[in-house]
């Protein structure tokens, strides 16, 4: 009983809380979700609320590798201000690695 009651918080935790957020703030997440790293730099990256394979998750932020600048950084998805056309074809240029 303790130990599924520990499962359903965990998952709460960790995949079902962080979706929702990321949901009310409009953001975005899947394959090519459009991201900006602090140099500025756009490109698209996966973007999987609750897990990251290549990344150091900080809340909405992740530290990885920038593809453009060959630099590691702290990135961030486009909020609604910044995902301009221009933007969106400039972040579609560039993938960073794929693992999927």
């Amino acid at each position: 009983m303790v130990l599924t009651l520990a499962v359903i918080l965990a998952w709460l935790a960790v995949f079902i809380i962080p979706t929702q957020l990321i949901i009310n703030k409009g953001l975005h997440f899947g394959k090519n979700v459009p991201v900006s790293c602090k140099s500025e730099h756009l490109y698209q990256t996966i973007w999987i609320p609750g897990i990251s394979l290549k990344a150091f998750r900080w809340g909405r932020v992740r530290y990885q590798y920038c593809p453009i600048g060959k630099h590691w950084s702290w990135t961030h998805q486009l909020d609604r201000k910044a995902r301009t056309p221009e933007a969106l074809l400039d972040a579609s240029k560039v993938h960073d690695l794929r693992i999927l």
